[in-house]
């Protein structure tokens, strides 16, 4: 009988704040916890364990999952010596983008080639970093994991050694179910029901939120708010600012069980952004039932299908076009509300870590990179859509 492999978890991300690629790693690790739960065959063949810094705030309710905090350190400077260390022995998964460097069966997720592809949204040093960092790891972890088949085309451009080794995990959105809707966050506001644009993400200049703010300033004769939910970090981005104005408001930043009734209650969801490796966001509003209004972007295509309708990025028209649409159309609103529930459904949590831990096994077996050059790739199956 095969003994069980550990696999260990790289937990940087529980100390740091919940962007896409956190929400990636945490769900990806109570999925992990689902699904050992159902199967004891697997809890035989592996043994998660998730290593995080000092002064992580570890997942709550995990129950065949261990996590447990490792080293004094903090930052990239554990990733690289004090992470190596502990999960030497097994299998490295790093979900966030980061790792260390020299062991010698790490699985990677870099969820977008951003940072390359459009450098001048983000910080020096942190292009500096990831610009030293990202060729380092394409050379020397075993599979790399990424979220869409944009994502994986991008970065075999630019890493064009990696491309035996790419493979696509989605990501999923059901976790906006998670926490009981908060609707005090409307009253608190001065939201009505079905009489606001929602937009969302944080203030850098690839979120594109002075679009909506355009369109917006052009739709006067319309009884609409536009409510802007999240806050940037001028650590990691060049920033933007949201127009403030009588119809405009900034929420900052808001709990998952506010943001969950901002998607339920709003006339729709927009999401104009300029690049996009994935796009979690529009799926959760479609989880609750929001109409969807996104970038006609490549990976926006593929998250979205024929389930959103589609502006440029660049033409506050068009998007004001999408808007006034849903707001005189109640048909078209009720249309995109079905194709939304039945698009979201098709991404889970526990699909991924399924297709995750396919590659798990692939390194584990020795894998990935074969000596005739083959690979394997998940088939999505999923239409890019023709709205």
């Amino acid at each position: 009988m095969r003994e069980s492999v550990p696999v260990y978890l790289n937990g940087r991300f529980l100390s740091q704040p919940t962007t896409g690629v956190q929400r990636f790693a945490l769900e990806t690790v109570r999925a992990f916890d689902r699904m050992l739960a159902r199967r004891p065959d697997l809890r035989g063949e592996f043994r998660f364990v998730v290593l995080a810094p000092r002064r992580s705030v570890l997942p709550q309710g995990l129950y065949h999952v261990n996590a447990r905090t490792v080293g004094i350190g903090a930052g990239h400077a554990w990733d690289q010596l004090e992470l190596a260390f502990y999960a030497r022995g097994g299998l490295l998964l790093s979900l966030c983008g980061a790792g260390p460097v020299v062991h010698p069966r790490h699985i990677v997720a870099i969820h977008d080639a951003a940072v390359f592809a459009i450098a001048q949204n983000f910080s020096r040093p942190y292009r500096a970093f990831y610009w030293a960092l990202t060729p380092l790891l394409a050379r020397t972890t075993r599979a790399m994991v990424t979220v869409s088949e944009f994502s994986r085309n991008e970065l075999a451009q630019y890493f064009p050694t990696t491309a035996r080794k790419l493979r696509v995990v989605w990501n999923g959105a059901e976790h906006i179910h998670a926490e009981r809707a908060d609707a005090a966050v409307l009253s608190t506001n001065g939201l009505a029901p079905s009489r606001y644009v929602l937009a969302l993400g944080s203030l850098s200049r690839n979120k594109n939120v002075g679009l909506v703010t355009r369109a917006f300033a052009a739709m006067d004769d319309l009884d609409l708010r536009l409510a802007v939910a999240g806050a940037g970090s001028s650590r990691v981005f060049s920033g933007s600012a949201v127009q403030h104005g009588p119809r405009i408001g900034a929420l900052g930043y808001v709990s998952d069980a506010a943001i969950r009734a901002l998607y339920e209650n709003a006339l729709c969801f927009v999401f104009p952004s300029f690049y996009e490796g994935f796009g979690i966001p529009p799926l959760e509003a479609m989880q609750c039932g929001c109409p969807v209004i996104v970038s006609d972007i490549p990976a926006l295509r593929e998250t979205c299908g024929d389930a959103a309708l589609y502006c440029d990025p660049h033409d506050p028209r068009s998007l004001e076009a999408q808007i006034r649409a849903l707001a005189e159309r109640p048909e078209l609103r009720d249309r995109l509300r079905e194709l939304g529930l039945a698009r979201a459904r098709r991404f889970t949590w526990d699909r991924s870590a399924e297709m995750l831990l396919d590659v798990v096994r692939e390194v584990r077996d020795g894998g990935v990179e074969r000596a005739d050059g083959g690979t394997y790739l998940p088939q999505s199956g999923l239409g890019k859509g023709t709205q």
